[in-house]
């Protein structure tokens, strides 16, 4: 008996140690988290700490557990033939870390001038505190996409539509500014904002259609209509520079013929000039005047034989030759004396 208490008195309380060891080795949960992701552990409903990426491990003797989070999850489904990715919001073990993109369904929205417009927009986010964004929202992926919608509303109720196209840039600004309000208190990190499409309702499209073709349609008659006055411009000036061609053509030419005709009657003076000379020198005519009246005189025979040549019957001599005559042979008496 005493042997017996020994031995119990000695494998019992072994016994013990190693039955709770074993239940503490059985009660540590392993837990495989991926890489860029966390698990977040609670005891007894409570935050207790943050599982990294590897091999990890949680009490479940100690009340711990992990917390299933919400995330968005994309699914392909197919619409009347056509695969379309949807996004659901679904619960998870782990909260990713990498970046994130809320795609939600285009909305439509009003803008200043009270004309409904569809907008189609993406935002993209990262996870920075596991635990602002895990305890401080509720549903963080709704939440984001709520605020986005409410801050589109916003954003394009107070421009007009063609401010709304144009100004694509400040959209996405009001966007990201509301979005940052919440970044420290959710525990996320705005990395961008995306307008993938601003669609105008069908008729206000057709309406703009038809003002684009009216517009390129006057850009052409105008742009005809200038073509044409500049055709009429060139041609008017070409015109011009033909005519101030021409009449100093016509100048140039009058200027020359009037010098040849100045430079003929030139010649033909110092012509008559060398023939007084040379009657004055030959004959022995002293004066001028009566070399003159006797090459008068000589033309007037001249004149004579062609017209006695010809198939007149009668002759008239002017009165004017017999006194040039008259003075030429008076001037060779003076010269030669009577004979």
């Amino acid at each position: 008996m005493q042997m017996l208490s020994i031995i119990f008195g000695f494998f019992v309380p072994i016994l013990i140690i190693l039955v709770l060891l074993l239940v503490l080795i059985l009660g540590y949960m392993p837990i495989q988290v991926p890489e860029s992701h966390v698990a977040i552990v609670e005891r007894f409903g409570r935050f207790r700490r943050i599982l990294p990426p590897g091999l990890q491990f949680y009490s479940l003797i100690f009340g711990e557990s992990i917390k299933r989070v919400m995330i968005r999850s994309t699914q392909q489904v197919r619409e009347d033939d056509k695969i379309k990715v949807v996004y659901r919001t679904i619960s998870s073990r782990f909260l990713d870390l990498r970046e994130q993109i809320i795609d939600f369904p285009q909305q439509e929205v009003i803008t200043k001038e009270n004309v409904t417009i569809i907008i189609d927009a993406l935002l993209f986010y990262r996870i920075v505190s596991p635990y602002n964004a895990v305890y401080n929202v509720a549903n963080l992926p709704d939440s984001i996409e709520q605020i986005a919608k409410v801050a589109l509303r916003d954003a394009i109720g107070s421009l007009t539509l063609d401010e709304a196209i144009q100004n694509v840039d400040k959209i996405k600004q009001i966007v990201s500014e509301r979005v940052r309000k919440v970044e420290q208190e959710w525990g996320i990190k705005l990395v961008r904002v995306e307008i993938q499409k601003i669609e105008p309702p069908k008729r206000l499209l057709e309406a703009m259609e038809l003002q684009m073709k009216a517009e390129r349609e006057k850009r052409a008659k105008l742009i005809e209509a200038e073509a044409y006055r500049r055709a009429e411009i060139e041609k008017a000036e070409g015109d011009r520079e033909a005519a101030i061609r021409r009449a100093e053509g016509e100048m140039v030419a009058k200027i020359l013929e009037a010098e040849g005709q100045a430079q003929a009657l030139q010649r033909l003076a110092d012509a008559e000039a060398i023939t007084v000379d040379a009657i004055m020198n030959k004959i022995g005519i002293i004066d001028a005047q009566s070399a003159m009246k006797y090459i008068v005189a000589l033309r007037y025979v001249e004149a004579l034989k062609k017209m006695a040549d010809g198939q007149a019957t009668k002759i008239y001599f002017p009165i004017d030759i017999l006194s040039s005559l008259d003075a030429f042979t008076e001037a060779l008496l003076k010269k030669f004396g009577k004979r």
